[in-house]
Order: C-alpha cells, then structure tokens, then sequence
C-alpha cells in the first residue's frame, strides 16, 4: 500500500501588497524528498498552523477548506 503525506502551509515570506501570502501543499511518497506545490491560493494571512487549515474568520475559508480536503482525500490512496 502507498503511503503519501499531504500537509499545507502558509509562506508569509512570499506576501503580495495586497497582504495576501500563497498556501503551498506539501506531498511526500515514502522516504522520497518531498515536493512543494503551489496551489493557486492567496489569501490574507488568517492561518491556523495546528490544524494546518484557514481559519474560519476569513470569508472564503469553507471553500478554501473544502479544496485542501479534497486534495487529500485524492492523495491518500
């Protein structure tokens, strides 16, 4: 059985003008190097760093939430 992580994260480092910071996805097969992603996501930085997710405040968080979900649900084969 494949064992693939998947983990996101915020890179505050890389914020636009508008404030807003990409969300990177993390995906690790194994003992290889793990590859970064971005996934298309800025958004003002409103990041929960345990639950690794968007914190609720922000306006678009249930969707941004779902998307990551979903990115995992296809990863974890």
């Amino acid at each position: 059985m494949a064992h693939i992580k998947t983990s996101f994260y915020l890179t505050q480092s890389k914020t636009n003008r508008k404030g807003k910071a990409p969300v990177y996805v993390r995906i690790k097969f194994k003992n290889q190097i793990p590859v970064n992603l971005s996934m298309g996501i800025q958004l003002i930085p409103d990041w929960d760093n345990r639950k690794l997710k968007v914190k609720p405040k922000n306006k678009q968080a249930h969707a941004f939430n779902i998307q990551m979900t979903s990115i995992q649900l296809k990863t974890s084969v």
